[in-house]
């Protein structure tokens, strides 16, 4: 049997070693390679996750940032419309005082009935401002309440109103001018000698003397109702100025008006004269409530 030779075996040995040896490195470097790739894998996916809670993070952080923004702008929003309402009410309880002491005024500078328009009946008016807090149920019940009061409070003023105004016209109405410009009152109203019998008669107005062609003006302001020749007073005037009151100008030398015609107080209608029955110039004044004549110095000024 034939051995091989020792440095043979030797060699053999040698390369078998260096055949496990790459083996073992192809292995060692193929396990490396995995292990990296999935490592690799496992960050990408680590990093993926860690996008998606930051990008969930942040969604969640702006949804509460919207949510306190919109309860913030509720908030905002009642505080706003709290006072809103304390200052309409405000504003409506200042109006009612103002009203109440107009009222009061009107009532005493009129002399009205006291009772009919107690002003003084009315539920006291002010109070604090309506709380932040308040509901909308409170407030608005106080808004219907002072609302209510100026409603009762400006029918009252109207009706008060009405009245006045129909006294002022009724006072306005009033012949209380001097009905020419100059002359002196020359006969009183009623009984009288008659100028050309001399026996007594009843003077149904009055007369003032004054020079031929004076103006002749409205004791007040009138619509002309005639305007021509009467029987014994020659041209004549006579004014409606309402509320029953009548005037009469009479022994004018002309007429300057027509029928129909709005005359203003003091306003020229004729010139003095001595038309008519009469002695010479001079107006014949006559004033008329409801048809009946009255004494003209009852309201003409006094001297």
């Amino acid at each position: 049997m034939l051995l091989p030779e020792q440095g043979a075996v030797k060699s053999f040995k040698l390369y078998h070693a260096w055949l496990y040896a790459v083996a073992f490195l192809f292995v060692a470097v193929a396990g490396f390679g995995v292990w990296g790739m999935s490592s690799i894998q496992t960050v990408h996916r680590l990093s993926q996750d860690l996008q998606q809670a930051q990008q969930a993070l942040i969604a969640t952080r702006q949804a509460k940032e919207i949510e306190v923004a919109r309860l913030q702008s509720d908030v905002d929003l009642e505080k706003d419309k709290m006072s809103v309402y304390a200052k309409a009410i405000g504003q409506l309880e200042a109006r009612l005082m103002r009203l109440d002491s107009l009222g009061k005024h009107l009532v005493e500078v009129s002399s009205l009935d006291k009772d009919e328009f107690d002003f003084d009946s009315m539920p006291a008016i002010g109070g604090p401002l309506v709380s932040m807090q308040a509901d909308d149920k409170r407030v608005n019940q106080r808004m219907d309440s002072v609302t209510d009061q100026l409603s009762e409070l400006n029918m009252q003023l109207g009706a008060l109103d009405l009245i006045l105004e129909d006294d002022r016209e009724n006072k306005e109405a009033l012949p209380k001018a001097w009905p020419s410009e100059g002359g002196w009152l020359s006969s009183h109203f009623g009984v009288r000698a008659d100028p050309f019998t001399g026996e007594p008669a009843r003077h149904m107005g009055i007369d003032i003397a004054n020079r031929k062609n004076a103006p002749v003006l409205a004791a007040s302001r009138g619509a002309v109702s005639f305007a021509s020749k009467m029987e014994g007073f020659g041209y004549l005037v006579e004014l409606d100025h309402g509320f029953g009151y009548q005037t009469r100008y009479a022994h004018l030398a002309k007429a300057n008006v027509s029928v129909g015609d709005v005359l203003e107080q003091g306003q020229k209608l004729g010139e003095v004269g001595s038309t008519g029955r009469s002695t010479g110039p001079h107006l014949h004044y006559e004033v008329l409530h409801y048809g009946v004549q009255i004494d003209p110095e009852r309201y003409l000024p006094k001297t």
